[in-house]
């Protein structure tokens, strides 16, 4: 079996189903699958988004993995922040996440951020980091608990200190 540069695994001769269901990992789900799948949205699938965005994540996990039952979706319009808000499966390794947000700006997708598990695997807390269209991970070294609130709350200051930084 091997996994593909998408993160499917690639069925051979020897390999069930079930076999490629439990090797991609959580890591590849939410940081290779998801963000991929993100950031080539067309429109029309971005409008989707907000009426069944949970079962679009919850269908597209199901790809991939059998443990979607902690899986929650759900659009979000805050003042600096609109898009699509995933809280994940409990991760069990650092770097899996807790939540994920995916960021949109008229319909186009802008940035993909993570609440990811620190070195203590035992901790409800995370670092915020995020994930360019190329791949490049950022660790903003922001320390929270596993709250959507204070997640988004993070996100937002995060996204207002970049326009501070970079004006258009």
């Amino acid at each position: 079996m091997d996994v593909r540069k998408d993160g499917r695994v690639r069925k051979n001769r020897e390999t069930t189903e079930e076999e490629c269901l439990e090797q991609t990992s959580l890591y590849e789900i939410e940081h290779l699958i998801l963000r991929n799948w993100f950031y080539e949205m067309d429109p029309s699938a971005v409008r989707q988004l907000r009426g069944c965005g949970e079962q679009r994540i919850c269908r597209l996990w199901s790809d991939f993995r059998r443990d979607s039952e902690e899986l929650w979706a759900g659009w979000i319009d805050r003042e600096r922040l609109s898009g699509l808000l995933i809280r994940l499966p409990r991760p069990l390794q650092q770097t899996e996440a807790w939540l994920a947000v995916m960021k949109f700006d008229s319909g186009t997708p802008q940035c993909y951020f993570t609440l990811e598990l620190g070195e203590d695997r035992n901790s409800a807390t995370g670092v915020l980091c995020s994930w360019s269209r190329d791949g490049t991970h950022r660790n903003h070294g922001v320390m929270l608990t596993n709250n959507p609130v204070s997640f988004l709350e993070a996100v937002e200051y995060e996204l207002q200190a970049s326009s501070t930084r970079n004006p258009q």
